[in-house]
């Protein structure tokens, strides 16, 4: 699936995966899968014994993406995919999408316990496939393609948790001391802030619902956030007050939340 998303510090963003502040199940129509055909010309045209039939991969749109692996936006000593031709694109601050097209399952396996020794605790695989996981202030989600025989990896900052984390919602629920000013507290969930204070704050709210970020949306209206970009298919919702822009998007899980804020405006 190609999903984009326009944002002041990248005119067309194309993202590939659905994680991190952004994120829901979606549905795309995909390109038509060439099929070579090698028949002998002299075998009976009933007689399909000697054809080969290969299905060749789905082409993967990486136009806009650095090609290479990152240097940077990863966390230090982030292992590297093993094979393959990878690109990478900045989405936003704190989050970077890894494409790596020409691999396999196998590669991709092998991949996933190099980030289990590197230190991710990974949740259940999701439904369609997506392994998300955190380690230390940061977060992933990484998925294999078998039509595209590519992998997309998405990495993005979190909250560490030091005085950062807290309950929201209830009576026995509190929110943590670093809640941005400019936003309306979030109802429910565990919630853990990183970069309050800065030009970037990025706040992960976990044990959330779908219905829940709606009744939120609301909210920002309400506190003078104007909604000018909604991504149905990736369940992204964008919105802009004065010189700051705000993205609000639910997880693959749909029990994740993630609110990104920055300075800048989205494109239009």
């Amino acid at each position: 699936m190609i999903i984009i998303i326009a944002a002041a510090a990248a005119a067309a963003a194309i993202i590939l995966l659905n994680v991190v502040g952004v994120f829901g199940d979606s549905e795309s129509e995909e390109p038509l899968v060439i099929v070579e055909e090698d028949i002998d010309d002299t075998d009976d045209a009933d007689d399909t014994d000697d054809m080969d039939t290969d299905e060749a991969a789905i082409e993967v749109d990486v136009s806009g993406f650095n090609k290479g692996w990152p240097s940077e936006g990863i966390p230090s000593g982030f292992p590297k995919y093993p094979n393959g031709d990878p690109y990478y694109d900045n989405i936003m601050a704190g989050m970077i999408l890894i494409v790596i097209i020409n691999t396999d399952q196998k590669t991709f396996d092998s991949y996933l316990d190099s980030l289990k020794d590197f230190g991710f605790a990974f949740s259940p695989v999701t439904s369609a496939g997506v392994h998300e996981g955190e380690v230390d202030g940061w977060g992933i989600g990484a998925m294999y393609r078998e039509d595209e025989k590519s992998v997309r990896i998405t990495v993005y900052s979190i909250g560490t948790g030091n005085g950062n984390e807290g309950n929201s919602g209830g009576d026995s629920g509190s929110t943590p001391n670093d809640w941005p000013e400019e936003i309306p507290v979030y109802p429910e969930g565990k919630i853990s802030v990183g970069g309050s204070g800065s030009d970037y704050i990025n706040i992960t709210i976990k044990d959330t619902s779908q219905a829940t970020m709606d009744a939120y949306a609301d909210l920002l209206v309400e506190a003078g956030w104007e909604l000018v970009l909604t991504d149905k298919s990736a369940n992204v919702r964008g919105y802009e007050k004065g010189d700051r822009m705000l993205s609000l998007g639910m997880m693959m899980n749909n029990t994740t939340v993630t609110i990104t804020i920055q300075n800048g405006q989205w494109a239009r």
